[in-house]
């Protein structure tokens, strides 16, 4: 709740993103920043998830944990400074590439920096998450978000520094709180500067076979972006970088879900193994309500797009309204694939099949993406997405049907994504159409959304009176 929040105060950038900015700038920043999630993938080495499922062993233990983190911490700190100089170093080779005309200089050398510092937090973060520190976590993420509004009132209202503005005050923003990451650990006593070999070792044999997921995922958007920016244009990329921005709170809310999930999940699969036969009925009985939850929030964004992209942006940005339901349907055929990888993640020696699958979705999209984008511009970037997505549940499903059945109800999860999907399409059909307008189509809108909660209080209700008691 606390990162749907905040990616709720993050709109209120927004109108002065659109006010400030032309689409072309909207689309350089974009373009930029999934290019430091590409590099702040490979910086990390899988570690982020690695600290979180490690902490599960060294639990208890302060010093194994400080250990565990300091070394997990300090290596990523030497990979930045490797990665970013032999980035800076080679840019005249790759630059031009991905960056098109965008100069290097600042916005191509932020984006750098950018993934340095971006790498070395998400890794504290994710380990405030897995350390079960949410609120805290949840705090700092306020803490950031306000010391970025700041920093971009100054550099785009005041400066008037446009689109290395914003990257100026992502950097800054994600240094001071490293240094806060620093001045927290050596409080908690929990400051450990060095690397234990043996220690990394296990954490990357953990971690590494994780980074090909990650990294195909950031690529395959790294590469629509690039594909949107030089075969249709910049002000294209933007009305989709705006649009993505809507789309991506769907992102946030499946990832946020998985970030309080998956510890609980981890723990109960112990309990499980220990003979505790319970717990599987536990975590498929949750796994199903939280479906609900987020699928109501698919719901919520997929809706009222429309009036929201209206009030907040500028005329040059209406129409990225429409692609914005297509987006959040494509998060939801993958709201499944993040319960089924929990079993993945959970059985260490399994994880090195995560990244075959993902990497197969995502040739699969950018395959679809190369092909499709020249003709139909966003709409080919939109049916790549969903192609990927459908290739990396089918494959992960057909791998581990049987494993997964043991943990959680394929069918029932599968029915409740589609049923969220499909009641979402009934829902903004009538926008797309034209039949209904102003306070018709917001009726219209409200009463599907009451009978979705509806029917979710009648399921739940019934499922609890079905619980022994």
């Amino acid at each position: 709740m606390g990162n749907i929040l905040l990616k709720f105060f993050s709109f209120l950038l927004i109108p002065l993103y659109t006010l400030y900015l032309t689409p072309v700038q909207y689309g350089e920043i974009n373009l930029a920043l999934g290019f430091s999630n590409v590099v702040s993938c490979l910086i990390m080495c899988g570690l982020q998830t690695g600290v979180m499922r490690f902490y599960t062993d060294c639990k208890g233990n302060k010093q194994d944990i400080a250990e565990m983190f300091g070394t997990a911490i300090s290596f990523v700190i030497l990979i930045s400074l490797l990665l970013s100089g032999l980035l800076i170093f080679t840019h005249t080779i790759w630059s031009e590439w991905i960056f098109s005309s965008i100069p290097f200089i600042p916005i191509v050398l932020l984006a750098i920096l950018i993934s340095a510092v971006v790498a070395i937090y998400s890794v504290y973060q994710e380990f405030l998450k897995g350390s079960h520190k949410a609120k805290k976590s949840v705090a700092l993420s306020y803490v950031f978000f306000c010391l970025l509004l700041g920093s971009n009132l100054i550099t785009i209202i005041v400066l008037k520094w446009g689109a290395r503005g914003v990257l100026f005050s992502t950097l800054i923003a994600n240094l001071i709180m490293i240094g806060y990451m620093f001045i927290d650990l050596k409080y908690r006593g929990m400051l450990y500067v060095g690397i234990k070999s043996n220690l990394l070792k296990s954490m990357l044999r953990y971690s590494l076979p994780l980074v090909p997921h990650s990294l195909s995922y950031n690529v395959s958007n790294l590469f629509t972006r690039v594909i949107i920016n030089s075969r249709v244009n910049t002000f294209t990329l933007g009305l989709y970088s705006l649009a993505s921005q809507f789309g991506g709170i769907a992102d946030i809310v499946s990832n946020s879900v998985q970030s309080a999930f998956q510890p609980w999940f981890y723990e109960k699969m112990q309990q499980y193994d220990d003979g505790h036969k319970e717990a599987i009925r536990e975590i498929r009985r949750l796994t199903i309500q939280l479906l609900w939850l987020i699928g109501f929030v698919y719901l919520l964004i997929g809706s009222w797009t429309q009036e929201a992209i209206a009030i907040m942006s500028e005329e040059s940005y209406y129409t990225a309204w429409q692609y914005v339901p297509y987006l959040v349907m494509a998060v939801a055929i993958k709201s499944p694939l993040y319960f089924y990888q929990n079993v993945y993640y959970y059985h260490k020696d399994m994880t090195r099949y995560i990244f075959m699958f993902t990497m197969a979705g995502c040739l699969s999209s950018m395959l679809f993406v190369w092909l499709l984008v020249p003709k139909y511009g966003i709409y080919g970037a939109i049916v790549g997405d969903i192609v990927g997505v459908c290739v990396r549940v089918g494959c992960t499903l057909l791998h581990g049907k049987k494993i997964i059945s043991n943990t959680y109800s394929i069918g029932h999860l599968l029915f409740f994504t589609f049923a969220a999907i499909v009641w979402l399409g009934i829902t903004v059909l009538p926008s797309y159409a034209g039949w209904l307008s102003g306070v018709g189509n917001y009726s219209y809108k409200a009463l599907c959304m009451l009978i979705y909660i509806s029917a979710f209080i009648l399921y739940y209700r019934r499922s609890v009176i079905k619980q022994p008691q």
